[in-house]
This record gives C-alpha cells, sequence and structure tokens, in this order.
C-alpha cells in the first residue's frame, strides 16, 4: 500500500490538479446555480484593478506636472478628476459589497442549500446509519458556502492583480 503524503496539519495533501479541478467544478457549481454571484465578482475584480490603475496613472500625470511646473489649474483639475473617479468607485463598492453581494450570496446559498437537500433526498436511507458518512455530509454542507465563497472572491482578486499588473508594467515600460 501506497504512503500518503501529508500536510503539516495532519490532512492528506492533494495534487495541484486535484485541486485545480476541485476549484474548476465550484466554479462550475456557482455558474449553474448563481451566475449573478459569480459575475458581479468577476466585475468588481475588474473594477478593483481598475481603481489601482487610474491610482497609478493618476500619480505618474500628478508627478509629471508638479515636475513640470504646470499651472495650478491644471493640477486642479486633475486632483478633481481623480476625486470624482474616487467618489464613483467608492459608491460602486459600497453597493457591491454592501447591498448586492450579500443578497445574490444569500440566494446562492439557498440554492446550494437545495441541491444538497435534493441529493441527500436522493440517496439510500441506509447510508445515514454510517456516523462517519453522516458526519462527512453535515461537513461538506456546512463548508460549501464558505469554499465556493472563497473560491469566487480568489477568482475577482486575481482579475483584479493581472489588471493592476498589466498597467504598472505598462507604466515602467512607458516611462522616459
Amino acid at each position: 500500500q501506497a504512503k500518503v503524503k501529508m500536510n503539516r496539519d495532519g490532512t492528506p495533501k492533494q495534487s495541484m490538479l486535484r485541486i485545480l479541478k476541485n476549484n474548476f467544478g465550484i466554479v462550475a457549481k456557482v455558474a449553474r446555480l448563481g451566475p449573478d454571484y459569480l459575475i458581479s465578482n468577476i466585475i468588481m475584480g475588474v473594477l478593483k484593478g481598475l481603481n489601482d490603475s487610474v491610482n497609478t496613472i493618476f500619480l505618474l500625470k500628478l508627478f509629471n506636472a508638479l515636475d513640470a511646473d504646470a499651472e495650478f489649474a491644471d493640477v486642479a483639475k486633475l486632483i478633481g478628476l481623480m476625486a470624482l473617479w474616487y467618489l464613483f468607485y467608492v459608491a460602486i463598492y459600497w453597493i457591491h459589497f454592501y447591498v448586492y453581494k450579500p443578497w445574490s450570496k444569500q440566494r446562492l446559498d439557498l440554492k446550494m442549500q437545495k441541491d444538497l437537500f435534493l441529493k441527500a433526498y436522493s440517496m439510500d436511507v441506509a447510508c445515514y446509519d454510517d456516523p462517519e458518512f453522516y458526519n462527512d455530509f453535515v461537513w461538506a454542507m456546512d463548508e460549501a458556502s464558505k469554499r465556493s465563497d472563497e473560491v469566487i472572491d480568489d477568482i475577482g482578486m486575481l482579475i483584479n492583480r493581472l489588471v493592476g499588473f498589466s498597467t504598472l508594467i505598462t507604466v515602467i515600460f512607458t516611462i522616459d
């Protein structure tokens, strides 16, 4: 019998392929049960990355204007535009994270729980006599919501980082 590699916390190690397969499975389930949740998190990832990009470009333009002894009106206009952008970003951020995301997440959680209950309903009653199976099933129902949220949030964060990174690289290569 092959020896299973273990993590420091005593859980069995998973291969990268299995981790990716599980994550894509979660994304597929969320896309099927709550596409609005997935799409809104992707859009927010893009918007956060755009905000990072706007901040980078703003600082570049501001320092260039100060270095070139630009007129006060031009610098004030630049700062005003940045303030308007930031107000727009904060409003969208607030609406998403404090209004839309909790509502969308609750709808997704209800659909996921319903899906799991339908799966439990279709299973043989004898499965529930095994305490280990029952504990694993209850644990899976509890973890489904948390895991899906973590994976979808990580996708949004990845998009955020990619957009910000691409802007930063572009700015670095365009600086004289």
